[in-house]
C-alpha cells in the first residue's frame, strides 16, 4: 500500500493525539500522600540501593531504587508525580510543603492535614474542558513563609487557612471560605491580567499579629464573621458587599475599607474597640436596605461617600463622621443610636438625616451640594458639644433643619442656616450660642436656656421660657437674644421667680429675656405666664424686669393680651404689667384685703363673708386673706384688727 505525505502526516497526528489522550487520563488518576523521604517537599525524591528488587549495573554496582512521598518508588530513575490533571489527597497526619509550580486538578485536604503552601505557582485546572479545578481543604492549608506565590483555581476552605507571611496573588482564582481564616502579615493581590480574583466569606477571617494584612480582592461576604484582634487589616478593592456581616475590632487595631466600592445589606453588627473605618471611595446601601449596630467606637467615615440609596441605612449603635476630611452623604440615613460628628466637612446631595436617637455635633460642618435638596429631622436629641477641654468649636449645619425633639447647645456655637421648629425643645445653656442666618421660626414647642441666641425670633405658637427645668442647672436664667423679637397671637412667655435680685446674670433670681444690640424691633402678643420656684411669695411692690432691651434705640411694640399668674405657686398675688420704651416690668400685687368686698370700707360685709366661708379650703378663696389656703380663725382675725378702716 502506498501512503501519500497527508496520509502519513493524518496518520501521525492521530497517533500523537491518542499518545496525549491517554497521558492525560493516566494523569487523571488519584494520588495520595505517602510520605517516604526525609524532605516533606511535594517533588522531593530520595534513593537507596535495592540489589534484590532492581539487581546491579554493568559494573556490579546496585541499582538504586528511587521513592517520593506519593508512595510511588522505581528503580533507576525518579517515579513520576501528580501532574496536570491529577486529583492529589493529603490524608489525616501528612504534613507536607511546597515549593515548586505545581499543575493538577484537585486537592483535597483531608481533617488533620497541613499542606504548606510556601512559594511558586498552584495551578488546579481540568485539561479536558480548561475549567478550574478545586482545592478542597478540611485541614490546615498554610500559607507560609515570606515568599510570593501564584494561585489559578478554586480554593474552598472547610477548615483553616492561614496566611502567615509573604504575598498571595489570584491570577485566575476564588477563596472561598467556610471556616476559619486566619491572617497574620503580608496581602492578597491580583496578578494582571486577573480574570477572576475574589475572596466569599461564608465563615470567619481573622486577623492576628501586630502586623498589617491587605485584601486587594473583591471581597464578597454574607452571614459571616471579620476579627481584627491585631494591627491592621485593609481591603483595597474594586467590587465589595456584605450581607449579615459581625464585625469585631480589638483595642489598638484597625479594620479600613478603602477605594472601590462597598456594598452593604441586612444587619451588621460587633463591637469596636479599635478602629472600624471608610477612606476614601464609596460606601453604598442596597436596594433592601442595611442595619448598622456597632458598639464601642462604631463605624467611623474618615472620607470618601456614604451612600444610603433610598431603602436606607439605619444606625442603631455608634456611627462616626470623623477627621478633617471631606466626605459625602447622599440618601436616607435613619439614627436611632449615636451619630457623632467631630471634625470636617460632610456635603450631602440629595439626603435627609432622620434622628430619632442623639446626634452629637462637635467641630465643623454639614453643607449642602450646590442644587441638591438636603435636610435634617431631629426627632431625638441633637446636641451641640466642646471638640476639646480648652477649645468648644463650632459647628455649621447648613442644611435645613427641623426640629421636633430636643436641639441642646451644650458649648461653642451652633450655626443654622434655617430652622424650624414644630414641636420639642430648643435648649441653650450657658456660655453657648445658637446663631441663626434666617429668622428662628417657633411653631410649637419651647425655647428654653441661659445661652446667647444670635439672629431673629419668630413665635407663631411656642413657649419661650428663660432657665433650664433640668437636675443640676439653674431653674431660672438670663437668656439672651441678638435681632428681633416677633410674638404672635399664640404665642407665650413664661417666666419664673425665686427673688428680685439679678445683678449677677449668671445666678439670676428671676427669668428675663435680654434683647441685646441697636434698633431692634420687638413684637409683643399672646400669653404671659408667671410662675413662682422653692415657695417664693413676692411682697406688693416688688419688680421685675422680665424683658430688657439692652441696646439703643429699641423699638417695642403691642402687649400680651393675656397674663396667666400661677395659682398654685403664687397664690393671692397678681400682677401690673407695665410696657416702658425699653423693656417689660411685672409689679407684684397681693390679691387679698380685709376689705373682702373692696367697698373701702371693712365693715360687717367683710366680717359676714369670712363667717359664711369659714372651714372652706382651696386656692383663690376671697375669705382667705392670709393666703393659707383655708379659711379659719387666722382671717377672721385679721378683719377685727381692721375693722372701720377706711369707713
Amino acid at each position: 500500500m502506498r501512503y501519500t505525505w497527508t496520509t502519513l502526516t493524518k496518520r501521525l497526528i492521530a497517533s500523537i493525539a491518542g499518545l496525549v489522550c491517554f497521558s492525560a487520563i493516566a494523569a487523571q488518576e488519584t494520588w495520595v500522600w505517602n510520605r517516604q523521604c526525609d524532605s516533606n517537599e511535594w517533588t522531593a525524591t530520595c534513593a537507596a540501593p535495592d540489589p534484590d528488587g532492581c539487581g546491579y549495573d554493568s559494573e556490579n554496582t546496585p541499582i538504586l531504587r528511587y521513592f517520593n512521598n506519593w508512595g510511588r518508588s522505581q528503580c533507576g530513575s525518579r517515579p513520576p508525580l501528580p501532574s496536570v490533571g491529577a486529583a492529589v489527597i493529603f490524608p489525616p497526619g501528612a504534613e507536607a510543603a511546597l515549593t515548586s509550580d505545581v499543575a493538577v486538578h484537585t486537592i483535597e485536604i483531608q481533617n488533620g492535614a497541613t499542606l504548606s503552601w510556601r512559594a511558586f505557582t498552584l495551578e488546579l485546572r481540568n485539561p479536558q474542558n480548561g475549567q478550574l479545578g478545586t482545592l478542597t481543604n478540611h485541614g490546615l492549608l498554610w500559607m507560609s513563609r515570606s515568599a510570593t506565590r501564584f494561585l489559578v483555581g478554586q480554593v474552598v476552605n472547610n477548615g483553616t487557612v492561614l496566611h502567615e507571611w509573604g504575598t498571595t496573588n489570584f491570577v485566575e482564582a476564588t477563596l472561598q471560605n467556610n471556616g476559619v481564616v486566619e491572617l497574620r502579615s503580608g496581602n492578597w493581590s491580583f496578578y494582571p491580567p486577573a480574570i477572576l480574583r475574589r475572596v466569599i466569606n461564608l465563615g470567619t477571617i481573622r486577623k492576628t499579629s501586630p502586623y498589617t494584612f491587605t485584601i486587594n480582592l473583591d471581597l464578597h461576604q454574607e452571614n459571616a464573621t471579620i476579627e481584627v484582634s491585631e494591627g491592621a487589616l485593609g481591603v483595597y478593592a474594586f467590587s465589595n458587599t456584605y450581607r449579615d456581616v459581625t464585625w469585631n475590632v480589638a483595642r489598638g487595631a484597625t479594620l479600613s475599607l478603602y477605594f472601590g466600592v462597598h456594598t452593604f445589606s441586612g444587619v451588621h453588627s460587633g463591637r469596636i474597640d479599635g478602629a472600624f473605618h471608610q477612606v476614601g471611595r464609596v460606601v453604598q446601601i442596597g436596594n433592601e436596605g442595611a442595619v448598622f449596630n456597632f458598639i464601642g467606637n462604631g463605624y467611623t467615615v474618615v472620607s470618601g461617600v456614604l451612600n444610603c440609596g433610598a431603602a436606607g441605612l439605619t444606625n442603631r449603635g455608634v456611627l462616626r463622621m470623623s477627621g478633617f476630611y471631606g466626605r459625602g452623604v447622599n440618601g436616607r440615613l435613619v439614627n436611632q443610636g449615636t451619630l457623632v460628628h467631630d471634625s470636617g466637612v460632610t456635603t450631602f446631595g440629595s439626603a435627609t438625616v432622620e434622628n430619632r436617637g442623639v446626634l452629637e455635633l462637635q467641630y465643623g460642618s454639614w453643607t449642602t451640594e450646590r442644587g441638591a435638596n438636603a435636610s435634617v429631622q431631629n426627632i431625638g436629641t441633637l446636641r451641640k458639644v466642646a471638640f476639646s477641654r480648652t477649645m468648644p468649636g463650632g459647628f455649621d449645619l447648613a442644611v435645613n433643619a427641623i426640629n421636633s425633639g430636643l436641639i441642646e447647645v451644650v458649648a461653642g456655637e451652633l450655626l443654622v442656616s434655617n430652622l424650624t421648629q414644630t414641636a420639642g425643645e430648643t435648649r441653650l445653656l450657658p456660655n453657648a450660642e445658637l446663631i441663626t442666618e434666617r429668622p428662628l421660626l417657633l411653631q410649637g414647642g419651647a425655647l428654653t436656656g441661659a445661652g446667647r441666641l444670635s439672629g431673629a425670633v419668630t413665635n407663631n405658637a411656642a413657649t419661650i421660657a428663660p432657665g433650664i427645668d433640668a437636675p443640676e442647672m439653674n431653674f431660672v436664667g438670663v437668656l439672651t437674644i441678638e435681632g428681633n423679637l416677633t410674638m404672635s397671637r399664640d404665642a407665650v412667655l413664661e417666666v419664673e421667680l425665686m427673688g428680685t435680685n439679678n445683678a449677677d446674670p449668671t445666678n439670676p433670681q428671676f427669668d428675663q429675656i435680654v434683647i441685646s444690640g441697636v434698633g431692634r424691633n420687638v413684637r409683643l402678643d399672646g400669653v404671659l405666664r408667671v410662675k413662682a420656684r422653692n415657695g417664693y411669695v413676692p411682697a406688693s411692690g416688688d419688680t421685675f424686669d422680665v424683658l430688657v432691651c439692652s441696646g439703643s434705640t429699641p423699638a417695642l411694640t403691642g402687649t400680651f393680651h393675656t397674663v396667666l399668674v400661677d395659682n398654685d405657686t403664687l397664690p393671692c398675688t397678681t400682677f401690673e404689667v407695665q410696657y416702658l420704651s425699653d423693656r417689660v416690668r411685672l409689679v407684684a400685687q397681693s390679691t387679698t384685703s380685709p376689705d373682702i368686698d373692696r367697698s373701702g370700707c371693712v365693715d360687717e360685709a367683710d366680717l359676714l363673708a369670712v363667717l359664711l366661708a369659714f372651714g372652706q379650703s382651696g386656692n383663690a378663696l376671697a375669705a382667705d386673706i392670709v393666703c393659707d389656703g383655708r379659711v379659719d380663725d387666722a382671717d377672721l382675725l385679721q378683719v377685727l384688727f381692721a375693722f372701720g378702716q377706711g369707713c
